[in-house]
């Protein structure tokens, strides 16, 4: 099916039978009626040809003037031979060739009484050989070719401005039933009593007055076209479902998503860094690496929680994550459920995959005191839009922990002996001592644009003296610059590579070199 294109017949049959059903219908159910025209068209042609006087066309053949010739290549068209000539071209020896008038009036030619020739060896029977169209069977053809088929039938409908599609259903612009302004007000004050949402177009349509003598699927299209069209409504449901939330109850941080949570400047790309430094960047795993892992059909994906998202109730999606939660063909938002996965509590959260995030966690955070560093995973719940996130819990355990604070605007670091009752990544636990401090911090630097050479400089200097030895774990740098200024792995990285004040001493540890630096 490498040569699929509807046509422009194929498309006006679509609308007749869109207008036929008055009913809407997806890509792949349109894709279905156009090869089902096709197969259908393709077997009454060979049946023709089978039944008539016609002799298939090969190349090795020798036909005279006025023999019927039936044409597989050419979908079994019917042309009658009306000219025969000597070929001439020195290169490919003797050879005759043969004027052919078919019905659409066109004259073609063709070669014959050529002996080696890869067509002579093809399936010649009229039923067009196994690999025919004409014995395919279209559910068939529609699975083995889907993506491929549906996209290029989407693209076709687009141009023709005849039809419009919402979520994933077509129908034909004429046909559209009238949605007026008082009938948008209901199903806004139906939203507003569900707290916004989600509610499906079959659960709005009923409240809000609309004509019961109209084909309820035809309406319900309709209705959905009409919310489409209005901004105080937004579908947040996921491919294949709709929903509708009322814009103005969305929470604040999905339509206005954290500033904390984006890099303040482009991710490092193609940077210098080690094989070691590469290798820490996909065991981070950042939303924004180059490096991140893959999707690889995990069902439930375990990863480490870094401040930004732990300061602004978030998950990163992370392609492994992405893989994870639902996807939508319009909406920049999708409204799921949140199950804690101890406790079974469900919570109102939000996936914005163009902001790479999932929001909505911070009563699970607060429930288990989770601080950065520590382990959680996510995997999809047993009902459809719950997605169950589980922080590894152990029993409370006194440890020397690393915490961070911002008295008088300046990033400090400390340890201190605290029981903590979750799992954690040793490099990346950092606890929190005064949160208004550090939002202080990371508006100062904002405000101040300060360098990222400069903050990576500061922060490193700050955990040298955590630690006798004098140096800093790769991975904790990364945590700690993250407190104070969202910045990738790469870019963090990057600095060290480039930065002749930073030592790689062995494994992923690095100590500053004073003197290298004001060198």
């Amino acid at each position: 099916m490498g040569a699929f294109a509807p046509t422009t017949s194929d498309l006006e049959h679509i609308t007749h039978q869109l207008i036929e059903r008055e009913v809407p219908l997806s890509t792949r159910e349109l894709l279905l009626i156009i090869l089902e025209r096709q197969i259908a068209e393709e077997r009454a042609r060979v049946r023709a040809a089978a039944v008539g006087d016609a002799s298939p066309y090969l190349p090795g053949g020798t036909f005279s003037v006025g023999q019927t010739l039936s044409f597989p290549a050419l979908r079994f068209a019917i042309g009658r031979v009306v000219e025969t000539r000597v070929g001439s071209n020195p290169l490919a020896g003797s050879f005759q060739v043969i004027a052919v008038d078919f019905a659409d009036g066109k004259r073609r030619e063709f070669a014959t009484q050529i002996e080696s020739h890869p067509l002579n060896s093809k399936p010649t029977s009229m039923n067009g050989g196994s690999d025919s169209i004409a014995n395919q069977e279209p559910a068939a053809l529609a699975d083995a070719f889907a993506a491929r088929l549906e996209q290029r039938l989407d693209a076709a409908l687009e141009v023709t401005g005849k039809l419009l599609r919402i979520s994933g259903k077509w129908f034909s612009r004429d046909l559209l039933v009238h949605v007026d302004e008082h009938q948008l007000n209901l199903a806004e004050a139906a939203l507003d009593m569900a707290g916004g949402g989600p509610l499906s177009t079959e659960q709005l349509a009923p409240q809000i007055d609309l004509p019961t003598e109209v084909n309820a699927k035809l309406m319900v299209f309709s209705l959905a076209h009409a919310l489409h069209r209005d901004d105080r409504f937004d579908e947040v449901g996921p491919t294949g479902e709709v929903l509708w939330y009322l814009n103005r109850l969305e929470p604040d941080e999905v339509l206005r998503p954290p500033r904390m949570l984006q890099p303040a400047q482009p991710t490092v790309r193609g940077a210098a860094l080690t094989p070691e430094l590469r290798r820490l960047a996909m065991e981070l795993d950042d939303e924004y690496s180059e490096h991140a892992h893959p999707a690889n059909g995990e069902t439930q994906v375990r990863l480490v929680l870094t401040y930004p998202h732990r300061r602004a109730g978030t998950l990163p999606l992370t392609p492994r994550l992405a893989a994870v939660f639902p996807t939508a063909r319009i909406s920049p938002r999708v409204r799921i459920t949140l199950v804690d996965g101890h406790t079974g509590k469900q919570h109102p959260g939000w996936v914005v995959r163009r902001e790479r995030f999932v929001w909505g966690l911070a009563p699970i955070f607060a429930q288990y005191e989770t601080p950065a560093g520590s382990f959680l995973s996510v995997s999809r719940g047993e009902q459809i839009g719950e997605y169950v996130v589980t922080v590894e819990t152990r029993r409370p355990v006194a440890d020397w922990l690393r915490s961070a604070n911002a008295p008088q605007g300046q990033l400090r670091f400390s340890m201190s002996k605290r029981s903590l009752g979750v799992q954690y990544m040793d490099e990346l636990i950092i606890l929190a001592e005064s949160i208004e401090q550090l939002d202080v911090l990371r508006a100062r630097h904002e405000q101040q644009a300060t360098t990222l050479e400069q903050l990576v400089q500061d922060v490193f200097r700050e955990l040298v003296k955590l630690t006798p030895q004098g140096t800093v774990h790769a991975k904790t740098l990364y945590g700690a610059v993250n407190i104070a200024r969202r910045a990738t792995p790469e870019s963090i990285f990057a600095e060290l590579v480039q930065r002749p004040s930073f030592v790689h001493v062995g494994d992923a540890y690095w100590r500053y070199a004073a003197q290298a630096a004001t060198a």
